[in-house]
């Protein structure tokens, strides 16, 4: 039985565990022997048991290798209060084990902040603003109640934010029920032992922002790094994602994301992400519905272009649909066919990683890394390779005989064992191509919201070994597991990998200084930040707060009616940057009054707004001299930097 403290064995069903353990292999026994002889009603595609016989997870299941003592992450951006009862249904239709418990749901903590006072403070991230006006109602679909960190007495809501709402039925609120579904369903039946993490991480959280934040928002990849750093799962999975090129102040907004990517990785937790479900182009942020409104052009989508993401692409399985006499049936009769919805091309943002220099003709990264069954689209592959990476991980920490830990980041490692084909386990796709056909005449769902028309546009074809369209392949699981622990267990290949994304963070995370000559003024130079989002810069315990605005900063005029002014934080430009100048002898105290009215210009939406501030305050303090620790936090990360104050 395969548990961090026991040995595999050869004999299938048989358990050198404990009674326990020994049980979950007597219930999967009982489970392959029923889909064996009820294959014919199992074969169609989609989540299923079709997919054990395709992908040889019985195999697996009969060697105890199901999942057991791993935790597996879906990120989501709304919740789901049904979904433990949802599982618990499917379970029993597909004779899957079930115990109340195996599926919670999480929202992930806000960056550790302080406030006004200087006491270092943490909380729930708020998931919602104060409902605007207009805002259409809300009908069915998951609500999730929360506390808005406010400082003061907790407001709580169940509103869906706007931005969300007008996504209709792609993005929204409503829309990501089915989503997380989905993802659950789809990681319990590739690792039916394993335990599932629900991350819900609503956008619009800090800010109002555009449609493309609020279809792949930045508090979901935070919530991704969150994860990795308080141990909650080892192998995170994202079913979202949209075009490279749909972001209002472009590609600043993705490369702000990447210390988040970075962290998981240096923590060990492999991340897939769906590549994309409109074929060789992507969904624009704008899109009503899936593909409503895609990109004129090939692109990749945000995410799974990041180096350190492994890209799960879409096929349809080919397995025998009926008993036949001296076959085996439910089973693969030939290699897996690419479906025309899959994502698959060059990013324009990232360049090629060292380990597709073997592989990848092209500067660029190369989507996807394998694919999987895409029935219900990549949001059904990218979960089912997750399920496949968590029976690698027990596997991992059964030979590492220490305690449960995650495989580390697989892409190195993956890319290694590629070229070893059907003896690790990855087949070929050879037939498809992601051609994007034509759109219907135009629409409008909203005067903002066009939908279509689009030309067709000629996608990637596969072929024999790598190739863009497919990356390596399909996978089967029962091969592909052993040859990924090899790589990563004997030869080591991720603690590499895990040094390389550490090394990437730290670089990330280090705030640049500069002290003026002949005087002690000093410039905070802060870079990589998401644009238009708020950070707060404090020294050592104590907010620092400006005199006056400079270029490119702006005060943070927020939709929660509940803060107060001091709450209020810095604004990061269009290009990811802060600047602000500490005058060490003269700095405003937090606790100043806000009594002067001014008005505030913000040039993100061009518009001026009359507002307390932060004008000739009274109160000053003076650094004392020596070493003093500046930090400046946001969303994604905390930039750290020392300087020097002169004794007098």
């Amino acid at each position: 039985m395969t548990t961090a403290k026991t040995d595999l064995v050869t004999t299938p069903g048989t358990c050198h565990g404990t009674a326990t353990l020994q049980a979950q292999v007597d219930f999967l026994t009982t489970t392959v022997n029923y889909y064996r002889k009820t294959s014919a009603k199992f074969t169609s595609n989609g989540v299923g048991p079709g997919q054990a016989l395709d992908y040889g997870l019985e195999t697996l299941w009969l060697r105890g290798i199901d999942g057991n003592g791993v935790t597996v992450a879906v990120m989501e951006e709304w919740n789901n209060p049904t979904v433990a009862s949802t599982l618990k249904s499917e379970s029993t239709r597909d004779h899957l084990p079930w115990t109340t418990g195996w599926v919670r749901t999480i929202f992930p903590e806000e960056p550790t902040h302080f406030d006004p006072t200087g006491t270092v403070t943490s909380g729930a991230l708020p998931t919602v603003k104060a409902k605007p006006l207009g805002t259409p109602a809300i009908t069915g679909g998951p609500h999730v109640t929360v506390k808005l960190r406010t400082g003061k007495t907790a407001v709580e809501t169940t509103t869906c934010p706007h931005g969300m709402v007008i996504l209709g039925s792609y993005g929204s609120c409503s829309a990501w029920q089915g989503e997380l579904d989905l993802d659950v369903e789809a990681v319990h039946m590739f690792a039916p032992y394993a335990k599932i993490v629900v991350s819900a991480s609503p956008a619009d959280s800090q800010i109002t922002d555009d449609p493309a934040y609020n279809v792949a928002a930045p508090e979901l990849i935070h919530a991704v790094a969150y994860i990795a750093q308080h141990h909650i799962a080892q192998t995170i999975s994202v079913s979202d994602g949209t075009s490279e090129t749909t972001y209002a102040y472009g590609w600043a907004t993705l490369t702000a994301q990447n210390v988040s990517e970075a962290e998981a990785a240096a923590d060990g937790i492999p991340v897939m992400v769906a590549t994309g479900d409109c074929g060789v182009v992507q969904n624009l942020a704008a899109a009503s519905s899936q593909c409503g409104n895609a990109s004129s052009t090939p692109q990749t989508a945000a995410w799974d272009d990041s180096p350190w993401i492994t890209a799960v692409g879409g096929s349809k399985p080919h397995i025998t649909k009926e008993t036949v006499t001296g076959v085996t049936e439910g089973v693969k009769t030939e290699n897996d066919t690419l479906t025309s919805i899959e994502g698959a091309g060059f990013s324009a943002l990232y360049a090629k990683p060292a380990y597709q220099d073997e592989v990848n003709p092209s500067s660029q990264r190369s989507v996807p890394t394998v694919v999987m069954d895409s029935a219900d689209g990549t949001s059904q592959a990218a979960p089912s390779f997750n399920g496949v990476i968590a029976l690698a991980t027990q596997l991992f920490n059964v030979h590492n005989r220490g305690p449960e830990k995650p495989i580390g980041p697989i892409q190195t490692a993956l890319y290694r064992i590629g070229p070893e084909g059907a003896a690790a386990g990855i087949l070929n796709v050879v037939t498809g191509n992601d051609t994007s056909p034509a759109s219907a005449k135009t629409t409008y769902k909203t005067p903002s919201f066009p939908v279509g028309p689009r030309i067709a546009t000629p996608g990637w074809k596969t072929g024999a070994g790598f190739n863009v369209a497919s990356g390596w392949g399909d996978v089967t699981a029962n091969k592909f597991v052993y040859a990924l622990d090899k790589e990563t267990l004997l030869l080591r290949t991720e603690a590499s990998a895990r040094a390389a994304a550490a090394r990437q963070v730290a670089t990330l995370e280090r705030l640049q200084t500069y002290t003026t000559p002949n005087s002690d003024d000093t410039f905070v130079l802060a870079k990589t930040l998401i644009p238009y989002h708020p950070v707060t810069l404090y020294v050592t315990t104590v907010r620092v707060w400006p005199l006056s605005q400079t270029a490119g900063t702006w005060i943070y005029k927020t939709g929660h009616t509940a803060l107060t002014v001091a709450e209020r934080q810095y604004i990061v430009d269009a290009q990811g940057y802060v600047t602000f100048m500490i005058t060490p002898l003269k700095v405003p105290k937090p606790t100043a009054k806000f009594t002067k009215t001014v008005v505030v210009h913000t040039t993100r939406n061009d518009t001026t707004t009359t507002e307390p501030t932060l004008s000739n305050p009274t109160t000053f303090y003076a650094l004392s001299p020596g070493i003093h620790t500046l930090r400046l936090s946001s969303l994604l990360m905390t930039q750290t930097a020392i300087f020097r104050v002169a004794g007098s």
